[in-house]
């Protein structure tokens, strides 16, 4: 498994705390990169990102001062 680097940033609205990531998370070196897992979704839904993200953009969250 490798690791995941943290994505931080200055002036964050929100961060999310996570520990042991999932196993395809694990494989692919992106958060909440789980099949099954509506993070994604939900961050869209509830308006925290401008649109549906995907696990390999997991880095813009910065952006939208989320972490």
């Amino acid at each position: 498994m490798s690791i995941i680097p943290d994505i931080l940033g200055d002036d964050l609205r929100i961060v999310f705390v996570g520990y042991n990531p999932g196993e395809r998370a694990a494989q692919v070196g992106h958060h909440f990169a789980g099949r099954n897992k509506g993070f994604w979704r939900l961050l869209f839904e509830a308006g925290v990102t401008p649109r549906l993200l995907l696990p390999e953009e997991d880095h813009k969250l910065l952006n939208t001062g989320v972490a």
